[in-house]
């Protein structure tokens, strides 16, 4: 199985959390992943580069595309559409050459981020992206449901919320996701049986959040962990999903 930016914070989490029962990594990342166990295996390189990304993903049979240019409401528009446009499209299709048939895909809250944080918001109600990074998701996600439908791929569009070890701010008791429910969910995301494209949220069981389908029955995914905190008080509903600021 692949990891594209393995070295990332949730690549480096999911290496030491995923389960590991049949599983053996190999870690793709532009800065050298650090394996974990004695089997993984550690590739270097650019995920743009066609002949390195072939030979990384050269008789795998399951992707977990985390790679991309993870900064929200920069403004380096170049690096967000060569990264997450660009480099979706290069993981992607060489998955598809190289026969891959499941495929989890790192999409984020952030493709749903102009609804207000007090509607329940449904995976398959319409994307409204608050930026670009936002929208570079959503394209992702139709990159999947592309290869779903055209080439027989089972992709797994995963919302990641705020990945951390605990909510720091009050939108996070909304979006938050624990390391070991994103491992969980990851995990439900390769091995449940699903066909097509699914999209679904990454959060932890937060009692705050007013979504009332996160999609998680079709994977079988039940978060361990939920967002609560004495010091923290809930948003407003006002307050919009994603996290940027009104105009």
């Amino acid at each position: 199985m692949l990891i594209t930016g393995a070295a990332g914070r949730i690549g480096r989490s999911l290496c030491d959390l995923l389960p590991r029962t049949g599983r053996q990594l190999r870690l793709f990342d532009l800065h050298p992943p650090a394996p974990v166990a004695p089997d993984d295996e550690a590739v270097t390189g650019d995920m743009l580069d066609p002949a390195t990304l072939a030979a990384a993903m050269a008789g795998c049979d399951a992707v977990v595309h985390l790679a991309g240019d993870k900064r929200a409401f920069d403004d380096d528009h170049a690096s967000v559409l060569r990264l997450n446009c660009e480099g979706a499209q290069a993981v992607f299709e060489a998955a598809r050459r190289a026969g891959v048939r499941r495929f989890v895909y790192a999409s984020s809250h952030y493709a749903m981020g102009e609804y207000p944080i007090g509607s329940p918001v449904p995976p398959d109600a319409p994307p409204r992206p608050d930026g670009l990074y936002g929208a570079s998701k959503v394209f992702g996600e139709a990159l999947g449901q592309f290869h779903a439908d055209v080439h027989g791929m089972a992709v797994v569009s995963i919302r990641i919320g705020a990945f951390q070890d605990r909510p720091s701010t009050p939108r996070q008791l909304v979006v938050w996701i624990s390391p070991r429910d994103m491992a969980a969910l990851v995990d439900r995301a390769l091995s449940a049986e699903i066909t097509g494209h699914l999209a679904v949220y990454g959060y932890s069981n937060n009692p705050a959040n007013p979504t009332r389908d996160p999609g998680w029955a079709r994977l079988g995914y039940a978060p361990q962990d939920s967002a609560a905190s004495d010091d923290l008080v809930p948003p407003a509903p006002a307050t919009r999903l994603g996290g940027r600021a009104p105009p």
